[in-house]
């Protein structure tokens, strides 16, 4: 099983943003080498860590603290439902306080960087994130489109770069062994009579053993095929 703790900075109005979050398999405990199940009903003192984060509570606001036993797609879900029961706890925060040199502290600034090199924007790739439910299956699915920055000509060397990246997080409730995940990426250049275009996507499963991982790779140059390769990889989930 899994803990997942997540603090949240909750404003007067009852709305809430993560402010950190931690997550600690169960079974990996007493360290990732020599991981053991959990003895359901039996209690257990655990320490989650939360990762670093420099942030200031205004005056009126609340914290509150999130525990779960899942948290997808952000971690991949146990081989089976768990319930998790918290009998007691303490959140231990670290305080700066302030200090007197804070007021002779710089003004942030925009970082120094060089002239954008003259593009031209040829086409948009798709940007957003998006949730689409199946209802006869149950399935959810939340999308990512990150903004690789779609089709540009770059002027001053008279050089097209083509990029997309999407990935896909998909679960039917109630049922962990359905977790999949879905990438694919393209990216490609071309210059006058001459193109050169790579595809990836990538895939990953899990039955109740297994974390089963495919990939598969196609480049091409002026249309023709280059180069094509598939992967398939097994790791054993080790208690996880």
């Amino acid at each position: 099983g899994l803990a997942c703790v997540r603090l949240c900075d909750v404003v007067p109005d009852g709305t809430s943003a993560v402010v950190t979050r931690g997550l600690r398999n169960l079974a990996h405990r007493d360290g990732h080498g020599q991981p053991e199940p959990l003895e359901p009903g039996r209690r257990y003192r655990i320490r989650v860590e939360l990762d670093s984060s420099g942030y200031a509570v205004p005056s009126g606001h609340r914290l509150r603290v999130a525990v779960s036993s899942t948290y997808w797609p952000w971690a991949w879900p146990s081989p089976e439902p768990v319930t998790l029961t918290l009998d007691d706890g303490t959140l231990e925060l670290p305080v700066r306080p302030p200090r007197a040199e804070d007021g002779d502290l710089p003004e942030s600034v925009e970082p120094e960087h060089t002239p954008k090199l003259e593009t031209e924007q040829r086409a948009s790739a798709p940007d957003g994130r998006s949730l689409r439910r199946d209802y006869a299956t149950g399935r959810l699915e939340q999308r990512f489109d990150y903004d690789a920055g779609g089709t540009l000509r770059f002027v001053a060397i008279d050089l097209v770069s083509e990029d997309s990246n999407s990935v896909s997080y998909s679960i039917v409730e109630g049922d962990p062994l359905s977790a999949e995940v879905e990438f694919r990426a393209t990216s490609g250049i071309a210059r006058g009579g001459w193109s050169g275009r790579a595809e990836v996507t990538a895939s990953m499963r899990a039955d109740a053993e297994a974390f089963h991982v495919r990939s598969e790779l196609t480049a091409t140059e002026n249309g023709d095929v280059v180069f094509a390769r598939s992967w398939e990889h097994r790791f054993p989930r080790d208690h996880v």
